[in-house]
């Protein structure tokens, strides 16, 4: 306790101490470039004040053109991650950052959706929740959330395409306390019967109404006719797979994906690397695969794309009534490491936001859309798609349009100054990639567990530097098939098809199930 200006200054607690904590290590890396700046205005300043002797008038000088040309950028510091593989197969990362006030946890295991059976769709999503909520056979669930509560920490658990990810937070002080609880979250989860059925009822709710938002449709049925119905990259929860799961389910499933030989755990914070590695060999190397699991580790899987549609259809989903249509059309796109993936980026700016070729097309010269956009989102470990979409009274016309400026992109190169444009919008964002360690850390272990060269990152932005005009152009032609995209339009089927079928396209039917 004390006093700031005269007024008692109530005794903090670990709550507004790990909020305090992220704060200063948010705005850290901001204010140091903000009080650079600063320093090198007031200079300037009072450079032109000197040379012209008069600080007192504005018209006594001329302001100086705008600079054109900056000095060369230092080059970024890569930080220093100490690396160990316990006898168990999990392997650790460590990055101190004495600044930070916290310590973040994250271990990622193989599995998330595609780690999904079939028959199961939706059990990574339930598990997940289940395994945090219920607690541990310790402390079940509020017994948990109180005691992480008393420590103002926090232990959260998610799914993603091809990974679960578990995650902690906490002050570095409480990390010896903390870090028990998030092992027990993961070895030795609860798992009740009635948070399944919490989490069963909610997600049977979603899935009754996913379809009341018109504007999820498109994108989502245009991954299934592009990857395959049945394929683990676009199949989505049914009532009769989250019917059929049950705790049992929850076990394997598990078992199955949660073991130390798939996984990775990373910390970043205040802490020594020599000291917080002992404390993780205590805590988790005696951890084995489950009871009945084999001695390696299971493959997601990696199925080619089988889509059902060699493109070039328009499948219209009846909604009557509905005034505007949603309209999304695309194909398959790469990898991140395709050697492509820095020019498409770069088109991704040419097509993209205020000045880009669909805005000014679209928007601005037809008043065809609010909003519209396109854009490759490559995938680390599976092609990912081109999605061109956006909403429209006038689905056909709008077709067209998007049609034009893709087909023009495979045709033209873009000029010197909108290439200059693109390139420097992603160049100057690069530096964000480094604005706080426990991105960076995120990054890396993302990358070793992909199986991606760690300098992934500084060749991609080598290669972004150099990428010419041409080098879009003969990406866009090598990656956009316009004619043979197929497009989901979802609008009422009676007031456009005929409109559609002018478009001399196959329009056909499409049944939500």
């Amino acid at each position: 306790t004390g006093t700031m200006g005269g007024i008692p200054r109530r005794k903090c607690g670990k709550k507004e101490k790990r909020r305090d904590a992220k704060v200063e290590a948010t705005c850290r890396w901001t204010q140091e470039m903000r009080a650079k700046t600063c320093g090198r205005l007031a200079g300037s300043l009072l450079a032109i004040a000197q040379c012209t002797g008069n600080v007192g008038t504005a018209d006594a000088y001329e302001l100086p053109a705008i600079p054109t040309e900056f000095p060369p950028l230092r080059p970024v510091e890569v930080p220093q991650v100490k690396k160990e593989t316990l006898p168990n197969g999990l392997r650790v990362f460590l990055l101190e950052d004495h600044e930070r006030g916290l310590v973040n946890g994250k271990m990622l295991f193989l599995g998330g959706i595609r780690g999904e059976e079939e028959s199961k769709t939706g059990i990574s999503s339930l598990a997940s929740n289940v395994q945090r909520s219920g607690g541990t056979k310790k402390y079940p669930g509020d017994q948990l959330n109180e005691l992480l509560d008393s420590y103002a920490a926090a232990i959260e658990l998610s799914v993603g395409g091809s990974t679960i990810t578990a995650q902690f937070e906490c002050l570095s002080e409480d990390v010896q306390q903390v870090l028990p609880l998030f092992g027990e979250v993961l070895r030795d989860p609860l798992l009740p019967s009635k948070e399944l059925d919490l989490f069963k009822s909610q997600l049977l709710s979603l899935i009754m109404h996913r379809d009341d938002d018109p504007g999820g449709i498109p994108y989502r049925e245009l991954r299934r006719i592009i990857y395959g119905k049945k394929s683990p990259y676009a199949r989505v929860p049914t009532l009769q797979s989250v019917g059929s799961i049950n705790i049992n389910d929850l076990n394997a499933y598990l078992n199955k994906w949660e073991r130390p030989d798939s996984a990775i755990l990373g910390l970043v914070g205040d802490f020594n690397a020599d000291d917080m590695l002992e404390l993780l060999r205590s805590e988790f190397g005696d951890w084995a695969p489950g009871q009945g699991q084999p001695q390696e580790p299971s493959v997601l899987p990696t199925p080619k794309p089988e889509g059902e549609s060699k493109g070039g259809v328009i499948y219209l989903v009846d909604r009557p009534g509905l005034n505007q249509a949603y309209v999304a059309m695309g194909e398959l796109g790469t990898l991140l490491y395709d050697p492509d993936v820095h020019s498409l980026d770069v088109l991704n700016g040419i097509l993209n936001s205020f000045g880009g070729r669909l805005f000014n097309e679209i928007r601005t010269k037809e008043a065809l859309a609010y909003s519209v956009g396109a854009a490759w989102s490559p995938s680390l470990d599976y092609p990912g798609l081109f999605v061109a979409s956006g909403q429209t009274k006038e689905p056909a016309r709008f077709i067209r349009a998007v049609q034009n400026v893709l087909l023009d992109c495979t045709e033209s190169e873009p000029s010197v100054e909108v290439l200059k444009q693109a390139k420097d919008t992603a160049l100057n964002g690069f530096v964000f990639n480094f604005a706080d360690t426990n991105l960076q850390l995120a990054r890396i272990m993302s990358y070793d567990f992909f199986g991606v060269p760690e300098d992934f990152i500084y060749r991609y932005r080598d290669e972004l530097e150099g990428t010419t005009s041409s080098d879009v152009l003969q990406a866009a032609r090598r990656h956009l098939h316009v004619g043979d995209q197929p497009i989901v339009v979802v609008a009422d089927a009676h007031s456009v098809r005929k409109e559609l079928e002018s478009l001399g396209m196959p329009v056909q039917d499409l049944r939500l199930k």
